[in-house]
């Protein structure tokens, strides 16, 4: 039932392409229920997302539901919460979008299972909701459609008719952990998931994009974490224990696959972290300047030279500043066969590795993408990064009558971007509580990755505000054809809304005249402005 999963490691979230999900069937009741979505050919209708123009008028509509558990017993107390609509016949789907749809509403059952979501009528002008995606939130029932990438997120669909739908009850896990070698309990460990957000706090750290899965954990007398909701399908998670003076320990990454409504129960045994050093090759001049090197220590799963490719939400991110002569120390890093490293300081930049042996071509796509190189994860071997110079980018901004525009945000398209698989990062500071918690909700991921991937973009030279003379300067952009936006709360492009291409040379200065003109957000929909 439980496998262990040596020298690999837990999941931490890197910010990820929003996943969408379709055809969710439900586990149903003998009552009306909404048909299948997406399984009859005949009807199948290719989606497209909903118009983005808000409605003058938000018309309201009714979704009545039950919520019973496999005896057909009521559940009280499930918070539902909606999170996108579509209708079948368009095969329109849209998210939540508070400026179109107004403030979300969720909805506890009662009871007698019953609960009724307030919903918007139409998802764009004459197009009603047939369905609504939401989440559940309930200490001990899932749902019986479970999305793996997000640790089994809970996700119900719910039509016009009065819906009855069937909440499984989840595996009950207890877990202790204790210090190796001498079985010392901990009291005051962390249980990390690909759901939960645990990072070093003394990092930068990266956000889901994803609403994630919570098991709700309850903590008893002695340390022991207890958990309901385990969905039945497999499952990652570890142990980490953040001790005092700064060490990290870690557990191996354990494996669980259980049956619904069963216990079962795990000690978790704590190593402590390991220690790598490195620097700067020689092309960069000393001092350093503002310098940060990212970490990305992949799992290595049993039976398994290199990790598989849907397992970077096991990996564990950090970050370190590098000193002034070039060198840089990761204190807490979990055993690993390898480390991935992203490096950046004023005026270089990490190269690229090579993708299929091959090197990235600057000028492409590939060339505003960086990647991180991997290194053998060796406490006694220091690694060493190679590193490319940067060049400028200098953007002017102005109104129709060439008058300098003020405050108007430039950015550049460069993305950090861990794997092929387009799991890409923005680094920001975290916030932590006493206990070396991050706490940040779904609901403050959005605004909180705007805020902070726009402080950690102005900090290092990828991103800037227009001064009073209408310049922004980038001082620290790859070699390579990149793009660069501009966008402003008063005023919207006057040519195209598309970003401007810029070609970066390395140590060069690359010249940008920009106009705008007075406008908002809704008369130029697809802009930037959403950063």
């Amino acid at each position: 039932m439980l496998k262990m999963l040596s020298n690999s490691f837990l999941v931490f979230a890197v910010v990820v392409n929003l996943v969408a999900v379709d055809a969710l069937g439900q586990v149903e009741a003998p009552v009306a229920s909404p048909p299948s979505i997406g399984t009859d050919e005949k009807k199948a209708t290719p989606k497209r997302d909903a118009v983005v123009a808000p409605l003058k008028k938000i018309d309201q509509a009714t979704f009545k539901f039950t919520l019973v558990d496999e005896d057909n017993q009521p559940i009280a107390g499930v918070v539902v919460t909606p999170h996108g609509m579509f209708n079948e016949e368009s095969g329109i789907h849209s998210r939540w979008k508070p400026e179109l749809h107004g403030k979300i509403a969720p909805a506890t059952t009662n009871d007698n299972g019953v609960a009724e979501l307030i919903v918007p009528k139409y998802l764009e002008e004459d197009v009603e909701a047939d369905f609504v995606k939401c989440s559940i939130d309930h200490p001990e029932f899932i749902t019986s459609t479970q999305n793996p990438r997000m640790l089994g997120e809970t996700l119900l669909i719910l039509g016009r008719s009065h819906s009855k739908k069937v909440l499984l009850r989840g595996a009950t896990g207890k877990f202790t952990a204790h210090l190796v070698p001498n079985q010392q309990p901990v009291n005051n460990f962390q249980v990390m998931t690909s759901s939960r957000i645990i990072q070093n706090p003394r990092s930068f750290i990266t956000l889901p994009t994803i609403r994630p899965f919570d098991l709700q954990w309850e903590k008893a007398d002695g340390g022991t974490l207890t958990s309901k909701r385990f969905p039945p399908e497999t499952t990652f998670l570890r142990a980490v224990h953040f001790a005092e003076k700064g060490s990290i320990y870690f557990s191996d990454v354990i494996e669980i696959d259980v049956e619904l409504n069963t216990d079962f129960s795990e000690n978790l045994l704590l190593r402590p972290a390991t220690r790598l050093k490195g620097a700067l090759d020689e092309s960069v001049p000393r001092p350093i300047r503002n310098g940060v090197v990212f970490a990305d220590v992949p799992p290595i799963l049993p039976g398994e030279t290199r990790p598989p490719s849907d397992s970077e939400m096991l990996n564990w991110h950090d970050s370190t500043e590098i000193a002034a002569d070039g060198t840089f120390t990761f204190e807490n890093l979990p055993p690993s066969l390898e480390v991935r490293l992203l490096a950046i300081c004023d005026g270089y930049i990490s190269a690229n590795p090579a993708i299929n042996g091959r090197p990235i071509s600057q000028g492409t796509a590939e060339g505003w993408v960086r990647r991180p190189r991997s290194h053998v994860l060796d406490q006694e071997t220091p690694v060493e990064i190679d590193m490319e110079q940067t060049g400028r980018c200098v953007v002017q901004v102005t109104d129709e009558q060439n008058n300098p525009i003020v405050a108007a945000k430039v950015a550049s398209n460069l993305i950090f971007n861990w794997t092929a698989a387009n799991l890409q990062i923005i680094p920001a500071f975290a916030n932590v509580d006493s206990k070396n918690e991050i706490n940040i909700g779904y609901k403050e991921n959005s605004t909180i990755r705007r805020k902070q991937g726009w402080k950690w973009a102005e900090r290092f030279g990828f991103a800037a505000k227009t001064d009073k003379q209408g310049i922004a300067i980038l001082p620290n952009l790859p070699e390579g054809d990149l793009r660069i936006g501009i966008w402003h709360d008063d005023y919207i492009l006057t040519e195209t809304h598309l970003p401007i291409a810029a070609d970066i040379a390395p140590g060069e200065t690359t010249k940008l005249l920009r106009r705008m003109k007075i406008g908002s957000k809704k008369d130029q929909p697809n802009t930037s402005s959403d950063r």
